[in-house]
């Protein structure tokens, strides 16, 4: 029997999934007692992966570099 993750495998998928994930536990902070300092965090991380992203996957901007660093950001190898 296969499982299947909900969380997307695909970065741009993973990227929504993320910024969808990030928004809700803005409206949830305070409730789930989450300090705001990491909630902001939470928002420069995704912030930082989605520059990275669009970095690496525009023609113009693609280098090795750009692909290493997105690479990193999401453990891929």
């Amino acid at each position: 029997m296969s499982t299947q993750d909900f969380i997307p495998r695909a970065d741009n998928k993973f990227l929504v999934w993320l910024k969808t994930m990030v928004a809700y536990l803005l409206t949830k902070a305070a409730e789930w007692n989450i300090p705001q300092a990491d909630v902001d965090e939470m928002e420069t991380l995704t912030a930082g992966f989605d520059t990275a992203l669009e970095t690496a996957e525009n023609p113009l901007t693609r280098t090795k570099v750009a692909i290493i660093v997105i690479n990193k950001l999401i453990n891929k190898k």
